[in-house]
């Protein structure tokens, strides 16, 4: 998707830019950009708020969000599923 996005705005697509994506779902994970998780040590509702993480940040690239606002709001995207299946039901 990355590269077709890039495609049609002209430009082209390498390794870097997808190292920088690579960096938008661990500080969505994390709130670091250099820290890297392996799937295998997030919990289950991590590792699904994760999955949903890199969908919507699929569409966003789709729909040409700047880089910032992208991970801004999967950063607060996976805040929210975390903290919302976390907690306890009364």
């Amino acid at each position: 998707m990355l590269v077709a996005v890039r495609a049609s705005q002209g430009k082209t697509t390498s390794k870097l830019h997808h190292i920088n994506e690579n960096k938008l779902i661990n500080h969505a994970v994390s709130g670091r950009l250099a820290q890297s998780h392996s799937s295998l040590a997030l919990s289950r509702v991590q590792a699904r708020a994760r999955r949903v993480v890199i969908c919507i940040n699929t569409k966003l690239i789709f729909q040409q969000k700047p880089y910032a606002e992208r991970r801004d709001y999967c950063r607060q995207l996976f805040l929210k599923l975390t903290d919302r299946q976390s907690k306890p039901t009364i």
